[in-house]
């Protein structure tokens, strides 16, 4: 009778254990989602995992990502700044939170926020990567290229901090810069839509 009772317990957990949603596994799922440029799946999904955990914070990043990702700019910004205010000392929000401004043309409060976010981690690539692309915005090419260089010689294999590199010292009237950095973003992003762009430019220089 024991051994009954043990067994139907047992089965009546492993039931609730599979009823209840795995946010875990849900989460990755956006995560992929969001990582194969799938992002109005991601969005939802993310949106989903919100609606039964508010305070689940990689949700609400991941989210604001995705919002990112589709000029969804103002509501990124807002997911990012209750994020910020949560997490003052968390560096991937405040790139966040740039990424955002610059989207909205707000690109003084994009700089203090890259500020922030390299004084918590002056080690992190991205933080580099957007100030070369903030650069490029003010048409400080030169400015633009040294961060670009800090974020490469953080992240080598960053596809897209070489690809701005690479406009950046055209710009600069510096083919030979120019060069190494679109061959290097063309062997790390073959297929990127920037791809065939880049290999034009290619010909025209040899």
């Amino acid at each position: 009778m024991l051994m009954k009772r043990i067994v139907g317990l047992a089965v009546f957990a492993i039931t609730v254990l599979f009823a209840l949603p795995a946010f875990g596994n849900q989460l990755e799922e956006g995560q992929e989602l969001y990582k194969i440029k799938k992002y109005s799946e991601a969005e939802h999904t993310f949106r989903q995992i919100l609606e039964k955990e508010p305070e689940n914070s990689q949700a609400a990043y991941y989210l604001g990502l995705t919002l990112l990702e589709q000029d969804k700019f103002k509501e990124a910004e807002g997911l990012f700044q209750k994020d910020y205010e949560k997490n003052p000392t968390q560096d991937l929000v405040k790139i966040g939170l740039a990424r955002a401004y610059m989207g909205q043309e707000q690109l003084d409060k994009a700089k203090v926020a890259l500020d922030e976010a390299q004084e918590v981690n002056p080690d992190n690539a991205e933080v580099y990567y957007y100030r070369g692309v903030l650069g490029a915005h003010h048409k400080d090419y030169k400015a633009a290229a040294e961060s670009l260089e800090k974020a490469i010689k953080l992240e080598p294999n960053h596809a897209y901090a070489h690809y701005h590199a690479g406009l950046a010292y055209n710009l600069l009237k510096r083919p030979d810069k120019m060069l190494e950095h679109f061959q290097a973003f063309l062997k790390l992003a073959p297929d990127a839509p920037e791809a065939q762009k880049v290999r034009t430019v290619l010909r025209s220089a040899r």
